[in-house]
């Protein structure tokens, strides 16, 4: 059975609800926060480098709590939930918002809202980035390196590892500079679609252009697979297909994930041999810088 860290009736003044007069004047919330974890070894050791530290916790309640408005309380909670599941030393978390002067004509003793979340909750998804454009003084690979600092300093991704960066050829048959690429391996709370939005916004921010297809790009980040509770997940629509159609042709994408993630698995194969299976000659191409 795992440890447990509590943090109760954290008092904070929000502007949350639906109604005009709840956002303009506001009122009080009351949260409590559950923690399942292992602290055996910060018991052994004494020291907060191994724990959860509630401190952390009840600033972010006051920066959620006390941010911007929300029509309801529970996104409010689950911000707060989804954020803390991120930590690697949380099993587990409850997340409970009180309304004690919730908008109701009748007499009551609370309203509350709890959202839970576990470890198996969270996606593992792996990310391909790429550029092979000098725009704004930006070279590739600092613009890579830059995105990967995006979701490293994310509330809504845990980033677990990044490749080095690896020169490439231009994969598509399209004339153009040689690419500067990277794989990243995060945990997120965020739908395939939501972790898209993002991809695309990051990309927008860089001007991508899409005027020719495989083209020169400043920015491109590839959703390559979502692991979902174990099991890979499987999306085909219009703007997202999962896993990604010919990653398991690109060496470009292989060679790095290889590096972050040896056991990886793209479907039934291994990354690796599914690396092996490609053209020696491509696969050397792909330069660790």
């Amino acid at each position: 059975m795992a440890d447990r860290i509590e943090l109760t009736g954290v008092e904070v003044y929000g502007h949350h609800g639906v109604f005009p007069h709840e956002k303009r004047d506001g009122q009080w919330f009351l949260t409590d926060v559950t923690v399942w974890t292992d602290f055996r070894q910060a018991a052994a050791t004494d020291d907060l480098m191994h724990t959860i530290s509630y401190a952390d916790i009840a600033d972010l309640i006051h920066a959620t709590v006390g941010g911007p408005s929300r029509d309801l309380i529970e996104t409010v909670a689950s911000e707060i939930a989804d954020t803390l599941i991120l930590n690697n030393r949380v099993h587990a978390i409850e997340v409970t918002i009180h309304k004690p002067d919730a908008p109701i004509p009748h007499p009551f003793a609370d309203v509350a809202v709890v959202a839970r979340r576990s470890r198996k909750d969270l996606r593992h998804v792996v990310l391909s980035l790429g550029s092979n454009i000098t725009a704004d003084g930006i070279t590739p690979g600092q613009r890579v390196e830059r995105a990967m600092h995006w979701f490293e300093t994310s509330a809504d991704y845990r980033v677990i590892a990044t490749s080095s960066l690896y020169a490439t050829p231009a994969w598509g048959g399209v004339e153009q500079a040689d690419f500067m690429n990277s794989v990243a391996v995060v945990e997120t709370m965020k739908t395939p679609h939501d972790i898209l939005d993002d991809a695309h916004e990051l990309e927008r921010d860089a001007h991508r252009t899409r005027e020719v297809h495989w083209g020169p790009r400043t920015l491109d980040i590839d959703l390559i697979t979502s692991i979902n509770n174990g099991s890979e997940e499987h999306y085909d629509t219009d703007d997202l297909t999962l896993p990604h159609p010919w990653a398991h042709q690109r060496a470009f994408v292989l060679k790095p994930w290889l590096e972050v993630e040896p056991h990886a698995r793209l479907g039934r194969q291994s990354i690796a041999s599914l690396l092996d299976n490609l053209d020696s000659r491509e696969v050397g191409e792909v330069k660790p810088q």
